[in-house]
């Protein structure tokens, strides 16, 4: 899981790259009329998507826990510090 907002751009990046080479291979298939291959891609891009979603939506949700976790930190932190 990515601890920053950086290291979560790059998993999105990563996983865009991975779409967008399965994407190029389906176009090709499509242009020689290959349909065993459309019919494996199109079975790959949709595993791929739903991953994809599984993993960003796992990565959001252990930042914005992160970030909660951090303010919640940051609150104690302060009221102790107060008189």
């Amino acid at each position: 899981m990515p601890d920053s907002m950086g290291a979560y751009g790059e998993e999105v990046k990563s996983m865009a790259g991975e779409l967008e080479s399965l994407s190029q291979q389906m176009t090709q298939a499509l242009a020689s009329g290959n349909k065993a291959a459309v019919s494996s891609l199109a079975e790959q891009m949709s595993a791929a998507v739903t991953q994809t979603q599984q993993q960003l939506t796992a990565s959001m949700q252990s930042l914005v826990s992160g970030h909660a976790s951090m303010l919640s930190q940051m609150e104690a932190n302060i009221q102790a510090a107060m008189p």
